[in-house]
C-alpha cells in the first residue's frame, strides 16, 4: 500500500474516515473491502461479487479519468478502503436529477 504522502489528497474529511479520488495502490486493500455478498446484495447488479483484485484495478482506472463521480472512503490513519461513494449524473428525462451511492465494507458496518 501506498504511504498516505503518495495518495490523493482528501476532497472531505470526516470524523472517522476521508473522501479522496482513487489511486492505483488502492486496489488490493478495495477488493478487501468490496468482496462481500452481504454488500453486493445492496448495489446495483453490475457490482460483481466475488469482487477480485481484477474488478478492483479495472474500477480504479475508470475511475481516474475526469470527470470523476465516484470517490474512495478511507481510513485516514492508514489510507485504507473502508468504502466508495459515488454521484452519478441522470441522463434524459432524468437529466436534472443525480444518483447518490456509497458503500462501507462490513468491517465498518455499525461503527459508534
Amino acid at each position: 500500500m501506498a504511504t498516505s504522502q503518495d495518495l490523493p489528497a482528501p476532497i472531505l474529511t470526516l470524523k472517522k474516515g476521508v473522501i479522496r479520488p482513487y489511486h492505483s495502490a488502492d486496489a488490493a486493500s478495495l477488493a478487501q473491502a468490496a468482496n462481500s455478498k452481504a454488500v453486493a446484495a445492496f448495489l446495483r447488479n453490475y457490482f460483481p461479487h466475488p469482487y477480485t483484485l481484477a474488478d478492483a484495478e479495472s474500477w480504479i482506472s475508470l475511475n481516474q479519468t475526469p470527470p470523476l463521480h465516484s470517490w474512495v472512503i478511507a481510513c485516514p490513519a492508514s489510507g485504507a478502503v473502508m468504502g466508495s461513494i459515488g454521484v452519478v449524473p441522470g441522463k434524459d428525462v432524468y437529466s436534472r436529477g443525480y444518483e447518490l451511492g456509497y458503500w462501507l465494507g462490513e468491517e465498518f458496518w455499525g461503527g459508534a
